[in-house]
């Protein structure tokens, strides 16, 4: 019966140790199916739950296996208690140590594949962790590409702009520039004609004055002309010359016909001195009944680089009532603001130092002279041109040539004169 019970106890071990080893393969199956599902928090999760059901249940049949010894152990010691009443104390002891010895050490064994489970257990979660905290630097990192891509796009386009505005603005410049040559060499070459035109005009016009002045001393009322009627007859012989000298700046841009037009001016030449001795008559007549009625003239500020324009602008609206002061540029046009205040300013573009634009924005930047009305005088007859004088404050644009009626016209509404 001894030898029995060593045997069953023997088996008992076996399958004990069959058991741990069924414990051991299923754990190693449950660590080989948790390494195969890593690829995703939730399988990791699952898998190591199924590893501690399983678990539950491999303690839950060792429990019940030891328990199941164990009573087969207590009725083998009752067996042998009631059929052998003869063993020895001493054996009775021996055996119940080697109960307690493998008790012992199933108990810790238990233990020990508890710890291992537990271990196990927690490598997983550590790999589950450290697997999520991979993927959400990943996905930082994609983010972080994401944006410095769109960025990089971003400044890309916005480089590209820039240097499509540059181009742009080159252009637009190189544009202007050339435009503002063309027509800088076409305004020198008609005020090089114009002025030709008037020295030849002026020099007819002094001819004729001389003959008219001789024609009208050989009478007797001549002897009663005053001073004051030379200086009449003079003004009004160089406000033909100017007129002329107007119509030749108008006609100059036609190269076709200008010799021609330039021959009927001069055939017409002594009809027009005789009609503008008579203005000159008039106009005498309306200075001293404004100076008799005490009425002050319109002061109008002329600027321009030519000294012929300034010339023709002088005569033509000092001889409609206008009193003028001219200036070679803006700088001297500023230094003639800052000692009078001009009813008008007529003032041309393209000038050294200072040209009409930046004229126009000085005189509508201070308060003292911004209500001054701004008129601009300019060959250029292009939208972009009147764009930018409407930019910088002026209040109109006169296009060259210009026909004096207009000019006068002009001066006169800026200048709030009716008549």
């Amino acid at each position: 019966e001894a030898t029995a019970e060593e045997s069953t106890e023997e088996e008992t071990v076996a399958e004990e140790e069959q058991t741990e080893e069924t414990v051991a393969e299923e754990t190693e199956e449950a660590t080989a199916e948790e390494s195969t599902e890593e690829e995703t928090v939730a399988e990791e999760e699952q898998a190591e739950e199924t590893v501690a059901e399983e678990t539950e249940e491999a303690t839950a049949e060792e429990t019940a296996e030891e328990e199941t010894v164990a009573e087969e152990t207590e009725e083998a010691v009752a067996e042998e208690t009631t059929t052998t009443p003869t063993v020895s104390n001493e054996e009775l002891e021996a055996e119940a140590r080697e109960e307690e010895r493998l008790a012992e050490e199933a108990a810790q064994l238990e233990a020990e594949e508890a710890a291992r489970l537990a271990d196990e257990a927690a490598e997983a979660e550590e790999a589950a962790a450290a697997a999520e905290a991979e993927e959400s630097r990943r996905v930082e990192a994609q983010a972080e590409l994401d944006r410095l891509s769109e960025e990089a796009e971003a400044k890309q386009e916005e480089e590209a702009a820039e240097a499509e505005a540059r181009r742009v603005e080159e252009a637009a410049e190189a544009e202007a520039r050339r435009v503002e040559e063309a027509e800088a060499a076409e305004a020198r070459r008609v005020e090089e004609a114009a002025e030709a035109e008037a020295r030849r005009v002026e020099e007819a016009a002094e001819a004729e004055a001389q003959r008219v002045e001789e024609a009208e001393a050989s009478t007797p009322e001549a002897e009663e002309t005053s001073a004051a009627e030379v200086a009449a007859v003079a003004a009004a012989a160089t406000a033909a010359t100017a007129a002329t000298a107007a119509a030749a700046v108008a006609v100059s841009e036609e190269t076709e016909g200008v010799e021609e037009t330039i021959q009927e001016d001069i055939a017409e030449l002594s009809q027009d001195v005789k009609e503008t001795i008579a203005q000159a008559e008039e106009v005498v007549a309306a200075e001293e009944a404004s100076q008799e009625s005490g009425e002050a003239r319109p002061l109008v500020l002329a600027v321009d680089d030519s000294p012929t324009i300034r010339k023709l602008l002088t005569m033509t609206l000092e001889r409609q009532g206008f009193d003028v002061i001219s200036a070679a540029d803006g700088v001297e046009a500023l230094t003639v603001l800052s000692e009078q205040l001009p009813d008008v300013i007529l003032s041309d573009i393209n000038m050294p130092r200072l040209n009409g634009y930046q004229l126009c924005k000085f005189v509508k930047k201070y308060d003292r002279t911004k209500d001054i009305p701004v008129i601009m005088l300019s060959g250029k007859d292009g939208v972009f041109d009147k764009m930018r004088g409407k930019m910088n404050g002026c209040n109109d644009y006169i296009v060259k040539p210009f026909e004096s009626a207009d000019l006068v016209s002009k001066v006169r509404e800026y200048a709030g004169v009716t008549v």
